[in-house]
C-alpha cells in the first residue's frame, strides 16, 4: 500500500496514470481515490485500465478510516 498526499494539481494522478499500468504487469494494483467532490481522477485512472474507487470527502482534505470503511 502507498499513501500519496500533496497539494491539488501537484501531479499525483499523472504519476499514477504513468506508473500503475507498468506495475500492473507484475502486481495487482487498485486505487482508492479521495476527492472533495469530483470523480475526474478515478475516471482518468479507469481509462488507463486501473481499478479505481472514488470516495468523495465532502469537504475534508484527506481520507480517513471512517471514509474508507464502507
Amino acid at each position: 500500500m502507498l499513501n500519496m498526499l500533496s497539494a491539488p494539481g501537484a501531479g499525483k494522478t499523472l504519476l499514477l496514470e504513468t506508473a500503475l499500468p507498468r506495475l500492473a504487469k507484475e502486481f495487482t494494483v487498485a486505487v482508492l481515490e479521495g476527492d472533495v467532490q469530483t470523480r475526474y481522477d478515478a475516471e482518468r485512472l479507469r481509462r488507463r485500465g486501473i481499478d479505481a474507487v472514488q470516495i468523495n470527502t465532502g469537504g475534508a482534505c484527506h481520507l480517513d478510516a471512517a471514509a474508507v470503511q464502507t
